[in-house]
């Protein structure tokens, strides 16, 4: 018999079973109390509103986390009302003048005041009729001492006799020459350019010493220089010039001398002459050499591509 066709579902018995889930999903992690430590808001700084939608700014408990702006419903009541019941403006503030520090007159005097509990960013001019009248005696009694100290330092500075221990140099001529002083008592730092006239009472001292830089300055014009060698040579307006280096002296004392100068030195311009000549063949030299080193390297190029090019050659022959 031909097995009957059913319709409609399935009967339980004949339905796949589906297999059965190993996997475990774990519960939510409890927040620990350090945690919730971290995510609580601990102080409010500011308010401002946004969209019609008061917003608070805000410290957290985390330190690493940024303070943030929360809306208002998010931020604990106490802490709300703790930071609306603190002044918001310096009236409720009360400023005490530690002292005064300058004046100033003119229409109004003022004082600049160092207020208690603040630093110099806080100091401010401030008129005399804000300020404790004690205060201000105090300040004009403490200026007017430091004024009259001043006046006895300087009258005392103005009666002082400074003696010249020494005079280093001199420069300038006839009424216009000074002379570089060290004064007896005091530092290098306090040495000062001064007319002879203001030397009066080292005159002797200054005799000598006028006396010693002569003589020395004469000695020097008198000494010859010696040309020790030539170093180099330059050509200016279509004649030559010598750098000389003079014997004696530092190669930064070299001067540039022309043939008439150096008319004397017949041997020091034939060394010279000798010196640029084998300049020139060492030159010479060292030309070739750099020539015929690249005349070697180009022709080991062409031989080498000449041998890969064999190379090539027989390759394709034997595989031909």
């Amino acid at each position: 018999m031909a097995a009957k066709k059913g319709r409609g579902q399935p009967r339980k018995s004949d339905a796949p079973k589906r297999k059965s889930s190993s996997k475990i999903i774990p519960d939510a992690p409890k927040r620990t109390l350090r945690q919730r430590e971290v995510d609580t808001i601990v102080e409010v700084l500011d308010e401002k509103t946004v969209k019609g939608e008061v917003v608070f700014r805000c410290v957290w408990g985390d330190e690493n986390k940024p303070k943030s702006w929360v809306p208002e419903e998010k931020v604990p009541a106490e802490l709300v009302a703790k930071f609306r019941e603190e002044p918001d403006s310096d009236e409720d503030v009360e400023y005490e003048v530690a002292k005064l520090l300058d004046v100033k007159k003119g229409k109004v005097t003022k004082y600049l005041v160092r207020w208690t509990g603040f630093n110099s960013d806080h100091d401010s001019w401030e008129p005399a009729a804000n300020l404790p009248k004690n205060k201000i005696a105090a300040f004009n009694k403490k200026q007017k001492n430091a004024d009259s100290s001043d006046e006895e330092e300087k009258s005392d500075d103005e009666d002082r006799e400074y003696a010249v221990e020494k005079i280093i140099m001199r420069k300038g001529v006839g009424k216009r020459r000074l002379y570089r002083i060290r004064w007896a008592g005091f530092s290098d730092a306090h040495n000062s350019w001064e007319p002879e006239e203001n030397l009066g009472g080292a005159k002797k001292l200054v005799r000598e010493f006028n006396k010693n830089a002569d003589e020395r300055e004469a000695k020097q014009m008198e000494k010859e220089y010696e040309v020790e060698k030539i170093v180099d040579e330059k050509t200016h307006y279509s004649k030559p010039l010598y750098c000389v280096k003079w014997h004696g002296y530092k190669k930064n004392h070299n001067t540039w001398q022309d043939a008439e100068s150096l008319a004397d030195c017949q041997d020091v311009l034939e060394k010279w002459e000798l010196t640029k000549e084998k300049r020139a063949e060492k030159k010479q030299e060292q030309t070739a050499k750099r020539d015929k080193k690249k005349a070697e390297e180009r022709k080991k190029r062409e031989e080498a591509k000449l041998s890969k090019a064999a190379e090539n050659a027989a390759k394709k022959a034997t595989t031909a």
